[in-house]
């Protein structure tokens, strides 16, 4: 156990810590109230303490903090002044107790976190410490059982209390930063505006009513009935903020039904799939059965794949039932053989518990005499309450797991053998242990039935099968660019699209279809392609595309479930880039050969690639937008510490070519806090883009380091450097002027004048007088030129000279002075030759 004051671990037979004397406590892990040893419940809020209570008091591993976009719920208790008006403060605690007892369970039951009881609020974090992709509906859900279970209590309080008690809720999704977890204090160090506004919905919610924000309320729309209110203003809200009052539930449950609604885009990438699926099917309408594994990762296809596969089924010659598993459900037994159960037998919400037993006997029955024998454990399984089929005494542990793993192998083949018959079971990834060992009962025999059991998961799901030579496992991989233009086009109903989109598409999402489609969609919202008859346009760069939340989710949640080791190493790799070598991650890699590992465990996890291996190994990430992402979870102080050593790290490595690496380095010391080599590098890198006459590259490097002076900070060494840098930006931008460019040489004139320098007043002022040319602002350009005629003159600087007399005659060529002009070029052209340069072309 760990002391509270001085952090020593101590055993857990100490009472007083061994190096401080400090008193040691178990804690609740929901609201940190000291157990006592004989506990049961927690005193303070309930919660039901189990048997290893004591090992959750150990602390964890530090966890740094992270940028994440969370789901807050802040419920409030109305009723409570009223409570206390009229009980004992001894009846009012025990109510809150179990209050906030239950609220616990609920948040457990949804993988949540109570950041904080307050009163008689409390608040609750649903994506830390983990994230979820579906942590606002999770929330929602919540927050639908916690009023519902104070409402339950109503009946019990009524005689004693004047206002019933119900809660009231706000619901807010954005960006947090996360501390380190304490259990024994129960809180999670949260801070950001998007706590505040979910406490202040909940202040504006009526009793009994659920408010969520704007962000939240995008998320759920598919899968919550709400209804829009009026916009109100808020403190510290400099625009109104509009809460939509959540008022039921919706029959969607997935992303897959919710596109299905929207309306599929075309079916593209997939003919090959779903050739085997229907080659599996004819084996097991033969009598040969077949288990096929459908593997890809989140928003691959797999849904929309046995989709097609089932609506090209007869289904008056096969018969379809389907499972599914749910991200919160892991802890519900049997759950997806109770959904097709449910389906099969035709049980709905509506069925009085007497509906529901005569439906389920005489279901089973018709399907199966033989079946009766298994009655009192499909209405066990089932919680319908019966009299007469009662469950053997001795049936518990595991002898009950064996007969129901063979009561539900039973009903599936003895099904099948009245008509061919396929079972699909969805999402097992996220499967309980019950279910697992039932489908593994239930393959182990279908081999001489015709029943075909297909199962839906992500890689990440550890399920090893035995080998079974009718199991077929079909991976699916990203799609190609040529799909991906298909599936644009369907989605933007255009005929044609900006050259090389596909391409770039591909890049950013991995040929992952659900990314396509949303970052499709966002750009279409945030302006960025603009649809205009039959064709897209790009209106900005991809450079700075804003990810859907719905995408940020699903990789958030991934990236979520790695080992710590594993999310450290692609937090280090997303700041050395999309591509990192290992020679650099090495050295910004704690010692260890945790390395190694975890680059093999992200490579399995197909979130890197390894694209060389000599002469040295480097590796890519799979999608752009997974490295933003994780990119985006450091903390911005982080972000800058590594930038650093990610750089001193190439300067380290590459010190005898270190011209190669002048743009990786001024990346990442722009990044850092060392403005001093950010200077130093984007100037090299600049200069090095003028020497092969890349001349864009050149400018944005050179535009970008005299963005980091400070002008109230330039003492005359910095007003040189950046004169010296301006210089440079303006030969590299004499075709391309700019009135950056013109207002950093007038800068420049200012600070050339005040310490004097006269070779840099004449330079800066026959740029000065160029772009005035090159704009066509002759009047400007004319004096300009002239005075660096003079200093030229003085500076005895030939070349100087006869470039402004070349300008100077030029310009007198636009201002009618024809003859005047012709003068000028002819005496610039007799000092030009030996000078000339290919910028100083006419």
């Amino acid at each position: 156990m760990e002391c509270p004051k001085c952090h020593t671990e101590n055993s857990g037979k100490n009472k007083f810590c061994h190096e401080c004397g400090a008193k040691l406590a178990l804690r609740c892990s929901q609201c940190g109230m000291e157990i006592l040893p004989n506990d049961k419940f927690c005193g303070e809020c309930g919660h039901k303490l189990g048997e290893t209570e004591a090992e959750t008091q150990k602390p964890a591993a530090k966890i740094e903090g992270e940028r994440k976009y969370v789901t807050v719920l802040f419920s409030d208790l109305s009723g409570y002044s009223a409570m206390s008006e009229r009980l004992d403060p001894e009846e009012v605690k025990e109510i809150m107790s179990w209050i906030f007892g239950e609220i616990a369970q609920v948040v457990t039951q949804y993988e949540g976190f109570i950041e904080k009881f307050v009163g008689d609020a409390v608040m609750m974090l649903f994506g830390v410490p983990n994230v979820h992709e579906d942590d606002p509906v999770r929330a929602i859900k919540a927050a639908r059982e916690i009023h519902n279970l104070v409402k339950a209590k109503n009946s019990k309080l009524k005689p004693k209390i004047s206002q019933p008690l119900s809660m009231h809720s706000g619901i807010n999704t954005g960006l947090i930063v996360t501390g380190e977890v304490d259990v024994a204090k129960g809180t999670h160090g949260v801070v950001g505006e998007t706590l505040n506004l979910a406490s202040r919905l909940a202040d504006m919610a009526s009793p009994d009513e659920i408010l969520v924000s704007r962000q939240t309320h995008v998320l759920i729309s598919p899968y919550f009935e709400t209804r829009r209110m009026k916009a109100v203003t808020i403190k510290g809200k400099t625009k109104p903020v509009t809460p939509y009052l959540v008022v039921g539930e919706l029959v969607v449950h997935n992303r897959f039904e919710t596109a299905k609604q929207r309306g599929f885009t075309s079916f593209s990438g997939r003919r090959s799939e779903l050739t085997t699926l229907h080659a599996c099917l004819d084996k097991a309408v033969a009598g040969n059965g077949q288990f096929v594994t459908v593997v890809g990762e989140a928003g691959v296809g797999k849904s929309r794949l046995v989709y097609e596969f089932r609506h090209s089924i007869d289904r008056d010659q096969v018969t379809i039932s389907q499972g599914r598993c749910q991200s919160y459900g892991s802890n519900v037994p049997y759950l997806p053989f109770l959904n097709a159960l449910k389906r099969g037998l035709h049980l709905i919400e509506e069925d009085t518990p007497s509906e529901l037993k005569e439906k389920v006997v005489s279901n089973i029955l018709d399907i199966d005499p033989t079946l009766e024998q298994f009655l009192a454990i499909f209405l066990h399984l089932l919680s319908i309450p019966s009299t007469d089929h009662l469950l053997p005494e001795n049936l518990h542990g595991l002898k009950l797991k064996n007969s129901i793993n063979q009561a539900l192998a039973a009903l599936i083949i003895l099904n099948s053998k009245r008509q061919p018959m396929v079972l699909i079971l969805e999402d097992w990834h996220w499967s309980d242990e019950a279910s697992d060992s039932a489908l593994r009962h239930l393959i182990s025999l279908i081999a001489p039935y015709p029943l075909m059991v297909v199962a839906l998961y992500r890689p990440e799901c550890t399920s090893n099968w035995p080998n079974w030579s009718y199991h077929t496992p079909i991976v699916l991989k990203p799609l190609n660019s040529r799909h991906i233009e298909t599936i644009t086009k369907a989605i933007w109903g255009v005929d044609f699209l900006p050259d090389g989109f596909a391409s770039l598409i591909h890049e950013h999402t991995g040929g992952n279809p659900f990314f396509i489609e949303e970052v499709c969609t966002a750009l279409t919202e945030d302006g960025t392609v603009r649809l205009e008859g039959r064709q897209a346009a790009f209106m900005h760069s991809l450079e700075k595309l804003s990810l859907p939340a719905t995408v940020q989710a699903v990789l958030s949640a991934r990236l979520d479930r790695l080992d710590p080791a594993a999310k450290e190493v692609i937090q280090l790799a997303s700041v050395i880039g999309r591509e990192f070598a290992l020679r650099i991650l090495e050295q910004i890699f704690d010692p260890g050969d945790r390395l190694s590992l975890s680059l093999e465990t992200l490579k399995f996890q197909e979130l890197i690639h390894q694209i060389r291996l000599i002469p040295e190994a480097e590796y890519m990430f799979k999608h752009v937008i997974t490295q933003v992402v994780v990119y985006e979870s450091l903390l911005l102080k982080r972000r800058k510490n590594l930038h650093a050593r990610v750089g001193r790290a190439i300067e380290e490595l590459y010190f005898e070519r270190l011209e190669e690496q002048y743009e990786k380095l001024a990346y990442h010391y722009l990044n850092s806090s060392e403005t001093g080599k950010a200077i130093h590098f984007l100037e090299m890198a600049g200069d090095k883009a003028t020497r092969v006459h890349s001349l864009t590259e050149a400018r944005r490097h050179y535009e970008t380091v005299l963005s980091l002076f400070n002008a109230g900070k330039m003492n005359p060494e910095l007003q040189d450097n950046f004169i010296n840098l301006t210089l440079k930006w303006a030969e590299v931008s004499q075709y391309a002027p700019s009135d950056k460019i013109s207002r950093a040489l007038k800068l420049s004139l200012k600070y050339a004048q005040e310490f004097g320098k006269e070779s840099r007043i004449a330079g800066v002022s026959y740029w000065i007088g160029r772009f005035a040319y090159m704009q066509g602002d002759f009047v400007e350009a004319l004096p300009q030129v002239k005075r660096c005629i003079q200093w030229a003159r003085d500076l005895n600087d030939q070349e100087l000279l006869a470039t402004s007399y070349n300008l100077i005659g030029r310009s007198c060529l636009y201002t009618d002075e024809c003859s005047k002009g012709i003068r000028y070029l002819e005496e610039g052209l007799s000092l030009i030759k030996p000078f000339r340069k290919w910028g100083d072309s006419v």
